[in-house]
């Protein structure tokens, strides 16, 4: 199933596109998923459940909430909780910021410096400001950029699977 999963992945990367935005929502939270499974997470990060926190986005919460049903990360089981400000947002392994809530990037970066959280922005360019990971579209496909020093900074170990499939911003 793991492995089915990743084709799918690498097949969303691939695909032509003209995409609506129901379906890059579903595509952002296979991405997101699949991320979940290829950082390399500290031994404490990985106990009990696995948290991803969607901030400004309640079409991926949705779409990642059914994914939930039948998958688990690294055997545990896949919560999925919404935001609406950084604030409120407690124990989590990944934080998306839709689009509308970048700005809130520097600010997160502050809150959540010290612990181990993928941050993963919903707009392009936000490698370059302090995200480990961030989406943009090229040539109407849905793709990533992905900073390996910003996601090692908190802690987490990215594969090189994963570093070769987006674009790798230094």
């Amino acid at each position: 199933m793991k492995k089915a999963l990743l084709l799918l992945f690498i097949l969303v990367l691939i695909c032509p596109a003209s995409i609506s935005a129901g379906q890059i929502a579903k595509f952002k939270a296979l991405f997101l998923f699949n991320f979940a499974q290829n950082i390399g997470w500290p031994n404490d990060a990985t106990s009990g459940d696995f948290i991803i926190t969607i901030v400004g986005d309640n079409e991926i919460v949705r779409e990642l909430t059914e994914l939930s049903q039948s998958r688990t990360i690294g055997g545990n089981k896949l919560v999925v909780r919404s935001a609406e400000s950084i604030g409120s947002i407690d124990r989590t392994h990944i934080i998306y910021l839709a689009p509308d809530k970048c700005g809130l990037l520097p600010n997160l970066l502050s809150l959540k410096e010290n612990e181990p959280i993928l941050i993963v922005g919903g707009e392009q360019g936000l490698c370059e400001r302090g995200a480990g990971i961030s989406f943009l579209m090229r040539d109407g496909r849905l793709r990533f950029q992905i900073s390996p020093q910003n996601i090692e900074r908190h802690g987490l170990n990215t594969s090189s699977r994963l570093i070769a499939l987006g674009d790798e911003v230094r």
